[in-house]
């Protein structure tokens, strides 16, 4: 059923020679992938390649036990070693974005597709679109689209574990106005280099709107280890996320305005990183909808009734697409200061691998 690719062995030496390093490439490539991966059946082709958010990249066909051949896209995370192909199965996902992935006969026409995902994933601003299960047209909950193996989770992540543009959440407690003791989580972004980004609205104090502070600070009066979520996929691409950093920040945004249920803490970073404008706290306490507090703007007082719907009216599913593609964070004025963007970019790329990795 399949072709071998036999017709560079004879159409000139140089081509010959290029065709041997290649073989040679794939054999060993091919069982490191069956031994590192859970991809079935027979491994026919393997393909590195690079892009701006993953250095170690590979697509490879697999011939299954039908016959037929599947493209499978592999990401080697350097930081923890892990090798996470995707789908996870054959049949678990049947698009890559908005195109048909399909199931081939023969090995060129695979070829094809590996050639085509190569060449949208380089380019894509927003890579989780092409790889999502649910990123074309479903709808899906946040608990969904935010987690392994598209999102690593932390829950005893150590200082040193965190790198820039990493989404943090930290438990504290506090009092309001109409709900008792509460626990909950605050939320940032990472910058590196000791630093954060978030919106914090202290108690009985008026919102400060986007700021930053230090990693101390942040931490200060939390009751727990803080969380990591850490995008193995990227829902942004990173200088859209710096630069929103940046102009947030500059900017004050949300200055003085703060809604518990529609407009916090999280909801901005999860803008920020994914271009998702959800709360999964506000999602998983319904309880805070119907207590409905509000920050009055200019005021450190919560007052009872207001808030009609939690997550603005989202529910309880979101659809990817349309979150990431809609401009949450409004427009900014153009009193950006570039060296605080230099400063968070110079933080990113301390960590970011410039050479492949031996084992892809």
């Amino acid at each position: 059923m399949f072709k071998k690719n036999i017709f560079l062995q004879n159409y000139c030496p140089g081509k010959r020679e290029a065709y041997g390093q290649r073989k040679q490439e794939l054999d060993k490539l091919k069982p490191l992938v069956k031994q590192r991966t859970s991809i079935p059946g027979e491994i026919y082709q393997v393909d590195r390649f690079e892009t701006w958010w993953n250095k170690n990249l590979a697509t490879a066909v697999n011939r299954h036990h039908d016959g037929c051949c599947w493209v499978h896209l592999i990401v080697y995370d350097q930081e923890s070693e892990d090798v996470k192909v995707f789908p996870p199965t054959n049949l678990e996902c049947q698009w890559w974005g908005e195109s048909k992935r399909e199931q081939h006969s023969y090995l060129s026409s695979a070829q094809g597709e590996t050639n085509w995902l190569r060449g949208m994933l380089t380019s894509s601003s927003n890579p989780i679109l092409l790889i999502h299960p649910s990123c074309n047209y479903n709808y899906a909950s946040f608990n969904n689209l935010v987690s392994e193996p598209y999102v690593k989770i932390d829950y005893s992540a150590s200082t040193s574990d965190f790198k820039p543009l990493d989404i943090v959440w930290v438990k504290k407690q506090g009092r309001l106005i109409g709900i008792p003791l509460l626990k909950y989580f605050h939320v940032c972004v990472y910058l590196g280099k000791g630093m954060v980004c978030h919106i914090h609205s202290p108690s009985g104090k008026k919102n400060n709107g986007a700021k930053t502070d230090s990693w101390a600070e942040f931490l200060s009066g939390r009751i727990d280890l803080p969380i990591r979520f850490h995008p193995v996929v990227p829902f942004k691409h990173k200088d859209k996320i710096i630069e929103h950093i940046a102009k947030a920040s500059v900017n004050k945004y949300k200055l003085g305005k703060y809604d518990l249920t529609g407009d916090n803490c999280e909801h901005f970073v999860n803008a920020i990183v994914l271009g998702i404008y959800y709360s999964q706290q506000v999602d998983n306490n319904p309880n805070l909808a119907k207590t409905s507090c509000r920050l009055t703007p200019g005021s450190g007082h919560f007052m009872l009734g207001g808030c009609e719907y939690s997550n603005n009216g989202k529910g309880s599913t979101i659809k990817l697409t349309d979150e990431i593609n809609t401009k949450y964070l409004g427009e900014f004025n153009n009193r950006v200061s570039q060296d605080f963007e230099n400063r968070i970019e110079q933080a990113k790329s301390s960590y970011i691998p410039t050479d492949r990795c031996v084992v892809m």
